[in-house]
């Protein structure tokens, strides 16, 4: 089977760059994603880089199979892994409960946050009143 993809070892590569990137974005989104929504749109953002990943990586292991098809040794297990990664990603990608569970999973840890926020508030709101500046 090696043998066989030493010959499409580009699409491997190519892959192996997109999987690199989608690394690289998600560190990005770490640190930069701040404030009301940038929970949200950082959850968004990395959910739609991964179903692209998906996608791409799926084509490309099938470009890589149907290149390694005149031997026919280990074609289809190839083959199955990327078209299992290509339907995933557009299922993803498709799929309204997903969206909605990344979404609803930001709020409500938005949420929490600003509970926690008013729960911190009144123990420094009684000190201020109890140990007053002079």
């Amino acid at each position: 089977m090696l043998r066989d993809l030493i010959q499409s070892w580009w699409l491997l590569h190519l892959r192996g760059i997109l999987a690199v990137i989608f690394g690289g974005f998600l560190l990005f989104l770490a640190g930069t994603m701040r404030g009301l929504f940038g929970t949200t749109i950082a959850l968004v953002g990395v959910m739609l880089m991964f179903v692209l990943y998906l996608i791409c990586s799926g084509v490309l292991s099938i470009l890589a199979a149907f290149k390694s098809f005149e031997t026919r040794e280990r074609f289809w297990a190839v083959l199955v892994h990327g078209a299992l990664m290509f339907l995933l990603g557009l299922w993803l990608f498709f799929s309204n409960e997903v969206h909605v569970d990344v979404v609803g999973l930001a709020y409500c840890r938005e949420r929490f946050r600003i509970g926690n926020s008013g729960m911190w508030s009144w123990p420094a709101q009684y000190l201020g009143i109890l140990m007053p500046r002079r």
